[in-house]
């Protein structure tokens, strides 16, 4: 059974199943069409964030890092400012959610948020020096929070105005977001890289301003909705659980998921950033490619092309066990554990010149990565006794102290490797990232199955046993 064909089974199930497993006040159309324009302004943050990243060029070169530092060239910690800002940033947003609902209702933070956005617009428009970065850096934070936020308030949407199954589907969709705006600011740069960087405050300036779209649309079409009502999951859900954010906060499991998802982050993330292309250089001279600065950039954007494409395979395949009864734990483990190998397998063919490899395993590592997303993502939503406000607050502690861990991260990284780096501090800082990185699959050994007796791979996808007579 395809997945559209699930998503068209769930939504015709009986009056009285409709009744239990719906939540009121939020119709299924107008849940869909403000998800949508929630997702649209998510995928313009994310083309807005990692749209600097190429448009930094060099110094001496065009670009933002010579328009604001001159001939001098600044230090990693300081360039990798633009993404470890933009990190902490979208963990105070993530944290600052829940206030934002109570004290403007969802539609009006949304609003706020998407005005956040826009002022990615200013930013591009700093005057050259060091004073100019700091406000180039002040607005970028600013537009992380709103950008940030946006996809938080997709959760209390979904939790509201879909079914179980339904939200197991959009679940697998929503992270869709990142990776269409990832591809959607690094295929330019396949064709026009230097064109773009020589006019990169247009550039910036005028993808920062299409942001405009949907908070128009949604200032239209948004609704308000109460967060707070308990919605059911199932008809055996009697349980409410506690929603208050001090006691969220006391939960331990609260704690597993910031250490579950923070080092998710940086296995998701960091192979897109400049530190990472900086270490595919000095291995590249080691190994004795004899590749051009341009000839790994361009392998770079590739890499970043193929490794968030992985996603679109999600639905069809590891997204799918959000559909079944199996047990979840056993199933991130492995998955997170391959995304380990894949890993190390596409950095060990780069390094020994298979650049064929490295496509190879960059495709299949970003395939685990962001595929398993889905699984994660809607795992609070099936445990029982998680209402929507619950879901809203719990994911907001997930996401902001998960950004949190991610940017200490980052900034660790960015150390190890100063400017000039040599080889071994190169290989010390990948060591570094795949240590943090298998925090991910060990954290999940600690999360609380919501499958307790489920089967370990479910019979739909045992394939093999066709076979047998």
């Amino acid at each position: 059974m395809s997945t559209f064909q699930i998503f068209r089974k769930s939504a015709k199930v009986d009056e009285k199943t409709k009744i239990q497993n719906k939540p009121s006040g939020l119709s299924f159309k107008q849940g869909i069409l403000m998800w949508g324009i929630l997702l649209a302004g998510y995928i313009l943050f994310v083309v807005n964030w990692l749209l600097l990243g190429n448009l930094g060029g060099t110094i001496g070169n065009p670009g933002w890092v010579s328009h604001f530092f001159g001939t001098t060239a600044p230090n990693t910690v300081v360039t990798e400012a633009i993404n470890f800002t933009i990190t902490f940033m979208r963990g105070v947003g993530s944290l600052i959610v829940g206030w934002l609902i109570v004290k403007l209702t969802h539609k009006w933070a949304v609003v706020i948020s998407l005005v956040f956005v826009l002022l990615a617009v200013p930013a591009a428009l700093m005057p050259a020096g060091i004073g100019g970065y700091i406000g180039f850096i002040i607005f970028r934070m600013l537009l992380a929070i709103g950008g940030t936020t946006l996809i938080i308030y997709v959760q209390p949407v979904l939790a509201k105005s879909m079914t179980q199954k339904q939200k197991g589907i959009f679940s697998i969709i929503s992270p869709f977001g990142f990776n269409v705006g990832t591809i959607i600011a690094t295929i330019p740069f396949l064709f026009i890289a230097n064109q773009l960087r020589i006019d990169w405050q247009i550039v910036a300036g005028s993808a920062a301003a299409t942001a405009i779209i949907p908070l128009i649309l949604y200032i239209l079409f948004g609704k308000n909705f109460d967060t707070a009502s308990q919605t059911k999951l199932n008809s055996t859900d009697e349980v409410s659980l506690p929603s208050s954010s001090l006691k969220i906060l006391k939960e331990k499991q609260t704690w597993v998921w910031v250490v579950v998802y923070g080092a998710w982050l940086v296995v998701a993330v960091i192979p897109l950033f400049p530190i990472f292309r900086t270490a595919l250089t000095s291995l590249s001279n080691a190994s004795g490619l004899g590749l051009s600065t341009n000839e790994i950039l361009f392998s770079h954007n590739i890499m970043q092309i193929l490794y968030v494409a992985g996603i679109f395979l999600a639905p069809l395949t590891i997204g799918r066990w959000n559909f079944s009864n199996a047990r979840r734990k056993p199933f991130v483990v492995f998955i997170g554990s391959m995304i380990l190998v894949a890993m190390a397998c596409m950095l060990l063919g780069w390094a020994y010149g298979s650049i064929a490899t490295f496509y190879v395993f960059a495709f299949l590592a970003g395939w685990f990565t962001w595929s398993i997303q889905g699984v994660i993502l809607n795992n609070p939503h099936e445990r029982k006794g998680n209402t929507p406000k619950r879901i809203g607050v719990l994911f907001s502690f997930i996401w902001g102290f998960g950004y949190f861990f991610f940017t200490i991260a980052n900034i660790i990284l960015a150390i190890i490797v100063p400017v000039g780096a040599s080889l071994g501090f190169q290989i010390g800082m990948l060591a570094a990232f795949f240590v943090i990185s298998a925090l991910f699959p060990i954290g999940f050994l600690f999360v609380k199955e919501t499958k307790v007796g489920g089967k370990l791979i479910p019979d739909g996808l045992k394939f093999w046993r066709k076979a047998k007579r």
